[in-house]
């Protein structure tokens, strides 16, 4: 009994002990130059310069701050960026043109130098976007958004839609109000969608080999909740080149394989020459749909001052029905009042516990306005 009790603790040993080790030898050429720039005729030159990465390679790619990168056009230098910050180039003045094609080249020391060429499409145009409301499969409400388009028959055409909400927001350190554009997640099942499993925020991608007559037509979906939050939405019609086309849909197949270990490898394309990245253009056209958000107005806030747990009246107009939100300067930036009661001309709101004597903002979910006094919180 004693010899088969050691018999089979020296068989765990061994077993444990036999570890195969196989040594791969990743090959990895000489690190080359990447740039990245998408450029516009409404946008300076950009363009962002860095080295390659190894494929087992994890950390941060290591950005070039000192190299050269020269604009041509029809190989006559048009403009040479500035550095700005972090290996990211810009231009002082100069802007890309429609219809233009042009040539980028950058060097830095010890490495050599990388070309790519790209051009700038004529712009298409959203002639009609309409939104219908729908019920999915699982009983959850949906948008259904139809967006038509001019397209130009005479040549391929490559385009990316996407859905924008505009919002004010406060800059919690200065309390300034601006104005920014957002994203909104989309799906599509529409056929000539080429990017149908990874639509998302970036929007569709399609070319125009399925309706080149001069005339496109498109339909994806979105939430119910972001059209009846957003009382104006922006679908942004990209008119991309082939480079920015290629791209992208190289790059999502690439996204959505990484992490599937039996997944056929997937290239992302690249326009670079003895290099690595993309410099590709694009144009742009948005249709809004909606109206436009009236900027709330207040004209009396009763009383002007209270302690933490206080009811406050405020009137006004355009607060929106249901969607209003009350800010009050907090610790340690801003605190979002409860609002007790909403309508289009008065709110009643109870003063967070963190909130400190200045300005009361107003947001009816698009578009924020602060009182011209200054609320008085007292401790």
């Amino acid at each position: 009994m004693v010899m088969k009790k050691y018999a089979w603790y020296f068989l765990f040993i061994f077993l444990t002990a036999c570890e195969l080790i196989v040594d791969i030898e990743v090959p990895f050429k000489e690190a080359q130059l990447t740039i990245n720039s998408f450029f516009n005729a409404d946008s300076l030159w950009t363009a962002s310069l860095s080295i390659n990465q190894g494929i087992l390679d994890t950390s941060r790619a290591r950005r070039i701050e000192n190299g050269l990168i020269i604009i041509y056009e029809e190989n006559i230098p048009v403009d040479t960026l500035t550095h700005i910050v972090n290996g990211v180039y810009r231009s002082d003045n100069e802007k890309p043109m429609l219809g233009r094609a042009y040539e980028i080249r950058a060097s830095a020391s010890e490495y050599k130098p990388i070309s790519g060429r790209s051009y700038i499409p004529m712009p298409s145009s959203v002639t009609k976007a309409d939104i219908t409301e729908s019920i999915t499969i699982d009983g959850y409400p949906e948008s259904v958004i139809r967006v038509s388009f001019t397209d130009d028959p005479l040549v391929t055409n490559y385009y990316q839609i996407f859905l924008e909400a505009e919002q004010d927001w406060i800059d919690p350190f200065t309390g300034v109000i601006k104005s920014i554009r957002s994203r909104l997640s989309i799906e599509s099942d529409d056929p000539i969608v080429q990017n149908n499993n990874d639509v998302g925020y970036d929007g569709i991608f399609l070319r125009d080999i399925l309706f080149n007559g001069g005339e496109g037509i498109v339909s994806f979906k979105t939430s119910s909740s972001n059209t009846q939050f957003y009382p104006m939405i922006i679908v942004t019609l990209r008119t991309v080149s082939e480079d920015f086309y290629k791209y992208k849909i190289t790059g999502s197949v690439h996204d959505n394989s990484s992490d599937n270990p039996f997944a056929q490898p997937v290239n992302v394309y690249k326009n670079i020459d003895n290099g690595f990245g993309i410099f590709a253009g694009y144009s742009e056209s948005n249709f809004t749909i909606g109206k436009i958000s009236e900027r709330p107005v207040i004209t009396s806030i009763t009383p002007l001052k209270g302690r933490p747990g206080d009811h406050v009246i405020i009137t006004g107009e355009n607060f929106g029905d249901g969607f209003s939100f009350v800010i009050f300067k907090g610790i340690p930036y801003l605190a979002e009042g409860s609002v007790m009661r909403s309508t289009n001309d008065e709110l009643e709101v109870i003063i967070p516990p963190k909130a400190i004597s200045g300005k009361i903002y107003v947001s009816n979910g698009s578009k924020i306005t602060a009182s011209e006094v200054e609320f008085e919180v007292i401790e």
